[in-house]
């Protein structure tokens, strides 16, 4: 699967008036600047995962129980999009990617289900047993842990080419990735979920005034060989 490029986009992108035109623009950019072949796509919680902030401060929910409301927030968007998107699938576990991809169809990740698979997939053997470990250590829950980690986190599981994120805002120049932790544009885990994947790249899809892909650019925050942006 190296040939895969996963894409993460933002929750707060789904109020998006054109938003499965500017998905497709979205992806025609990914398509036109990488070699990635099959695309994989993953929604933020957005408003439902901030509704389940609410709920922490006011309840003091267990960390596990808010952790897991997070992540099924983003599952729940993931139905969104594949009941909106054309010829997309969703997809439960890894184990459906190929039969997706070769049907030329986008495949959207449940991600409730699809880590559930991952933790549980790689539990065999004492590679498997550390390969888990890892996995159980960078899904911790905590609310440092949110849907752009997660989104590195699989992109590293089913060894992606790249991961780009698509946000609601440009990325500041020159700003690396612990500085992005530090000013919140990615979560405090980021850094360490996203250390091996070769290519990460940055697009804020709401630039422009149309979904246009002309109007929107892709930043590259790790691309061996090019330019910081394109």
């Amino acid at each position: 699967m190296a040939a895969a490029c996963v894409i993460k986009l933002g929750g707060s992108l789904l109020d998006l008036p054109d938003l499965p035109e500017r998905i497709e623009s979205i992806r025609s950019l990914c398509r036109s600047r990488t070699t990635c072949t099959d695309q994989l796509l993953i929604a933020g919680g957005g408003a439902v995962a901030d509704v389940v902030r609410d709920w922490d401060r006011r309840f003091h929910l267990p960390v596990e129980t808010s952790h897991e409301l997070g992540i099924a927030a983003m599952q729940f968007h993931a139905e969104l999009l594949a009941a909106i998107l054309p010829n997309s699938q969703l997809v439960h576990s890894v184990n459906e990617l190929p039969s997706t991809w070769s049907a030329g169809q986008l495949a959207i990740v449940a991600a409730a289900d699809f880590l559930r698979g991952l933790r549980l997939g790689k539990s065999d053997g004492a590679e498997g047993e550390a390969a888990a470990s890892s996995l159980a250590s960078l899904l911790a829950a905590s609310w440092d842990v949110t849907s752009d980690s997660i989104a590195a986190i699989i992109a590293q599981a089913i060894s992606a080419n790249c991961l780009i994120l698509a946000k609601s805002r440009d990325l500041p120049a020159g700003i690396d990735i612990p500085a992005a932790e530090h000013a919140s544009l990615v979560d405090r885990r980021f850094s360490r979920a996203s250390t091996g994947i070769p290519r990460l790249g940055w697009i804020n899809a709401r630039n422009g005034s149309n979904a246009a892909t002309s109007e929107l650019r892709l930043h590259w925050w790790k691309n061996p060989g090019e330019s910081a942006a394109t």
